[in-house]
């Protein structure tokens, strides 16, 4: 009987201590999209750095920025429309996060589109600042989508995940082939 106590006694206090046992948290580990939007956002940094060395001189460079920014603008309008299509087939918990993101770059789209007009050259500023704010916009809309997919379903994730990578690819190469053109526009002059 006295065993019998002991033994209760010692599975009710591990018991209790599983219990009250503080999980632990999980380690943080870089995404295959983590890891494209640092690349993309130091790609963004380095055309940057390019735009900001040749502004507001050339009017090749305006253009430049001008095709880039319609570019970045028309691409995130497909984005959006992805979307829209996504929000629809999965209604619910992530409805307002896709609806949200939406809403984002639909406005990034918009400031981009309007930044483009006839006076690129005077704009070449503005037009630099709101491509460098899309762009890291479109990386951190990426980089959220990936994160509110991580607790839905496995074929919603995937779905979000190819989203959220495409739009990251599309950054990263628009913004190479920004690179190249300002390099070649700027070695010409």
């Amino acid at each position: 009987m006295v065993y019998g106590k002991i033994v209760v006694s010692l599975i009710a206090f591990i018991a209790l201590q599983g219990v009250l046992a503080k999980p632990r948290p999980k380690t943080e580990e870089k995404t295959d999209i983590d890891q494209l939007a640092v690349n993309a956002r130091q790609i963004v940094q380095n055309v940057s750095q390019v735009i900001e060395g040749n502004l507001p001189d050339s009017k090749k460079v305006s253009d430049t920025l001008t095709e880039a920014s319609q570019d970045l603008a028309s691409k995130v309008k497909e984005v959006v429309d992805n979307l829209n299509k996504q929000a629809q087939d999965h209604k619910g918990e992530v409805e307002n996060v896709i609806n949200k993101i939406k809403e984002n770059l639909s406005n990034t789209a918009t400031k981009l589109q309007n930044a483009v007009g006839e006076d690129a050259v005077k704009k070449a500023k503005e037009i630099k600042g709101n491509l460098d704010e899309g762009l890291q916009k479109a990386i951190n809309e990426a980089e959220r989508l990936a994160k509110a997919a991580e607790p839905e379903a496995t074929k919603l994730k995937d779905n979000l995940t190819k989203v959220a990578r495409s739009l990251l690819d599309q950054v990263v190469e628009l913004s190479k082939n920004l690179k190249t053109e300002l390099d070649k526009n700027t070695s010409k002059q």
